[in-house]
């Protein structure tokens, strides 16, 4: 069974989500070539976890301020919002609510992660206030760095998991019964 879920990436300009795309679908970190996302930009990756194979079509969005409306668009139908955040400074990260309030109003995802990049570096955002905001959210939370490849491999596998188990649950509610009898009516005809 393959399973294709969409992933939209979102999150303030210069957080590095499209060198997370990159380090995700090259393995490579060499940022040099990589041009600031103007409207948006997608790749398709395989995954394989847990024997189901799973294709996870990332979406990159824009997060200046001008293509910002613009991501509920790519957000379109899909499963996953990874919602990306410079753990280097502190306006991308107070501006996570906002973006998630945007994306929760336009789309229907079932699945919030919230990712600090850039791990690599001194983390400038108070580790107190990061737990206060993850523990009083019901998003899971990553801290990666699409540099030195931290955690990027255990995020995108942790969402290929929880898309197909989320896809196996939906299949089985949407099983139907065709050995079970039709009801029969037992006062005639009209």
């Amino acid at each position: 069974m393959s399973i294709t879920a969409k992933v939209v990436l979102v999150g303030d300009s210069r957080v590095g989500k499209t060198s997370i795309l990159h380090r995700i679908t090259t393995g490579d970190s060499n940022f040099r070539s990589i041009k600031p996302t103007i409207s948006g930009n997608s790749e398709r990756i395989p995954i394989e976890v847990d024997g189901k194979k799973v294709t996870l079509d990332i979406w990159d969005t824009a997060g200046t301020e001008a293509y910002q409306s613009l991501a509920p668009m790519f957000a379109r139908n899909a499963q996953v919002c990874l919602c990306v955040f410079d753990l280097n400074d502190q306006a991308s990260f107070d501006s996570i609510p906002g973006w998630i309030q945007m994306m929760e109003a336009s789309e229907d995802i079932p699945y919030y992660y919230i990712i600090g990049n850039k791990s690599d570096l001194e983390t400038k955002i108070p580790q107190e206030q990061l737990d206060t905001y993850i523990n009083h959210s019901s998003y899971r939370y990553y801290q990666v760095s699409a540099l030195t490849g931290y955690q990027i491999d255990v995020l995108f596998d942790d969402i290929a998991r929880d898309v197909s188990q989320n896809e196996a649950a939906t299949a089985q509610k949407e099983n139907i019964n065709l050995e079970s009898q039709p009801e029969q009516n037992q006062k005639g005809c009209c």
